[in-house]
């Protein structure tokens, strides 16, 4: 079995370390209504962000007047009383993932 440790490293049931666990690396993203970087024939596009089978954001394409951004709304809190959605504008899909990788990154440093 191996589990996560809050030094960010991986350990296996002896407690032998591996490399660093990277939360980027844990991260995958889904697609939702269009499999390509256009949208679908409702102008639908987006991606589930999601970290070990569990939902954790969900990203947009917008365009309008030719101009293509990217809406990023996560899941999960970001302050003790706050509600589980953020909402952030990005100019890129990888500008995106980053957005989302790093507010997680920051909630599970919360958590530990």
């Amino acid at each position: 079995m191996i589990e996560a440790q809050n030094n960010n490293s991986v350990q296996d049931q002896d407690g032998n370390s591996s490399k660093p666990l990277l939360v980027a690396d844990l991260v995958t993203y889904e697609p939702r209504y269009s499999f390509n970087d256009e949208p679908d024939d409702m102008g639908r596009w987006a991606r589930k962000a999601i970290y070990r089978k569990l939902h954790i954001a969900w990203i947009s394409r917008l365009e309008s007047n030719g101009v293509v951004k990217f809406h990023v709304n996560t899941h999960f809190p970001l302050t003790g009383n706050d509600c589980p959605n953020k909402h952030e504008m990005c100019d890129t899909y990888e500008d995106a993932k980053i957005a989302v990788e790093t507010l997680w990154t920051q909630f599970l440093r919360v958590c530990h």
